[in-house]
């Protein structure tokens, strides 16, 4: 997923796994297992881009 200075990106497939694990609400948890492939070409709407200095 995403990288950091202080330790290596996960793969999607074992965040998934330590979601299923921590005490969240499950349903949502398999909806975003379920969608994943959608979200990764997600595309923020134009408005948002100018409110989100980090997103280009």
């Amino acid at each position: 997923m995403g990288e950091r200075p202080y330790r290596n990106p996960i793969h999607p497939s074992s965040a998934f796994e330590k979601l299923k694990q921590m005490p969240l609400d499950q349903q949502i948890v398999s909806i975003l297992v379920g969608h994943y492939g959608e979200l990764r070409t997600f595309k923020p709407p134009r408005w948002v881009l100018s409110y989100s200095p980090w997103i280009q």
